[in-house]
């Protein structure tokens, strides 16, 4: 399922946040067959955390990726997101990417 979330807007200059993989949402966990190769939405709390503690003037207008910006704000267990931490499935890449950011 797609989702994407704008965690703030300014002069019509709105600020969104999207999954690099999908989301894990109510009714999935460990053990259920949507959560394999999905995240928690923890991930997209903690990205949205980390965009409104930085300086206006530098986050407002721009559409970021939850583990860029995380990844930006130095963390690199990402592995802690998995919603089947069991899981040996590759994540899934979310529906709006195409698996190669760069």
């Amino acid at each position: 399922m797609p989702t994407s979330i704008t965690v703030g807007s300014r002069a019509g200059a709105a600020t969104e946040c999207r999954p690099s993989e999908r989301l894990a949402l109510a009714g999935h966990g460990p053990g259920k067959p949507r959560s394999a190769g999905a995240q928690t939405p923890q991930i997209m709390t903690d990205a949205a955390h980390a965009i409104l503690t930085r300086p206006a003037s530098e986050a407002t207008g721009h559409t970021y990726i939850d583990e860029d910006v995380l990844r930006v704000a130095d963390v690199t267990d990402f592995d802690a997101y998995r919603a089947d931490p069991t899981s040996t499935e590759p994540l899934a890449v979310d529906l709006f990417l195409n698996g190669d950011r760069g």
